[in-house]
């Protein structure tokens, strides 16, 4: 428990600095988090929470997010499910049907 408080005053005094810091800290803390059982991250998710002012979800998300690697691809770009005449008959369809409703 000691190692708790110790961390979290470090929190408190790291959280006001540069957002590297912060990432850092985060970082740690992340690693950590996904590290314990699933006591241990409700009081280090509680620790975390009550340093930073975070909302709990968003807390949550946080320590997520710096779990996943930033290396990985990103999917290729969807193919066009039509092609050009196709998209200028659905065009000329939404168009129809706005006039038609302004005529209501």
């Amino acid at each position: 428990m000691t190692f708790l408080l110790d961390v979290n005053v470090l929190m408190a005094l790291l959280w006001e600095n540069h957002m590297a810091t912060r990432r850092e800290l985060i970082g740690a803390i992340a690693t950590r988090y996904h590290a314990g059982t699933r006591t241990e991250k409700k009081e280090i998710l509680d620790e975390f929470v009550n340093v930073t002012g975070f909302h709990r979800k968003h807390a949550i998300r946080v320590l997520a997010k710096m779990m996943t690697s930033p290396e990985t691809p990103k999917p290729p770009p969807r193919s066009r499910l039509y092609d050009e005449a196709v998209e200028a008959a659905l065009n000329l369809r939404h168009a129809v049907d706005r006039l038609a409703n302004d005529q209501d």
